[in-house]
């Protein structure tokens, strides 16, 4: 038996969930977006208190390590950090763009000839992706990828029907259309996180929390002020 509880932060939502050996058993998120440093603490003692389950007893903790929001990474895995230090527990560092594919894959009931492809915004028309299986094995790697007419064509040569989801997946939607198109949800909750987290905790894939580090995929673009004060 496992009780876990599960933070995701890397896009403009904050959440919390916690699961029975993948089940859930309680959610709280914020209602405002971009609230992850003045919320997140509140949120993860209000899901404790609904799942009647101390965090001392819990018996490990997923993150979301991206990629995504640079400061919103940050916050969520230092919040986690703290905590599996605190109380001796082991983390589980989870892909984004895994738990968006977790969550489309949660409201399909066919999936013959499916490719899950989670996008996260990247700004202008590039985006971050990967490609799972509707068993969430990863088939392709997480990758930038800039959306044009003929970017999803060495995928679906070999998959009858590709479900792109993620807040990046509203910018593919002009340029893909069609019966081999399907769109899912575009925002990543701790909700969908159950699934992932029990078999990350059932194959003993503990991050060494001294080095596990936020998964950007790129270096945070910093700009100087133009003006001289």
């Amino acid at each position: 038996m496992s009780f876990l509880l599960c933070i995701e932060t890397a896009t403009d939502i904050c959440s919390v969930a916690v699961f029975e050996n993948g089940q859930l058993r309680a959610e709280c998120r914020a209602e405002k977006p971009l609230s992850h440093a003045a919320r997140l603490t509140s949120l993860i003692d209000a899901c404790c208190r609904q799942a009647d389950r101390p965090l001392k007893e819990m018996d490990g903790l997923a993150v979301s390590i991206g990629p995504g929001s640079f400061t919103s990474l940050r916050i969520g895995l230092s919040t986690a950090k703290g905590i599996v230090y605190a109380l001796d527990k082991p983390l589980l560092p989870l892909s984004s763009l895994a738990i968006l594919a977790a969550g489309a894959r949660s409201a399909m009931t066919q999936t013959s000839g499916v490719l899950l492809v989670p996008m996260i915004d990247a700004r202008r028309m590039e985006v971050y992706c990967a490609a799972y299986s509707p068993d969430l094995e990863q088939i392709a790697e997480p990758h930038p990828l800039v959306l044009e007419a003929d970017s999803m064509n060495k995928w679906t040569q070999n998959y009858t029907t590709l479900v792109l989801c993620g807040n990046g997946s509203p910018k593919a939607q002009p340029l893909y259309q069609g019966d081999a198109f399907q769109y899912g949800p575009d925002t990543s909750l701790a909700r969908y996180m159950g699934k992932l987290a029990h078999r990350a905790w059932t194959r003993k894939e503990f991050a060494d929390t001294a080095y596990v580090e936020p998964f950007y995929l790129k270096a945070p673009h910093i700009t100087t002020p133009k003006k001289v004060l």
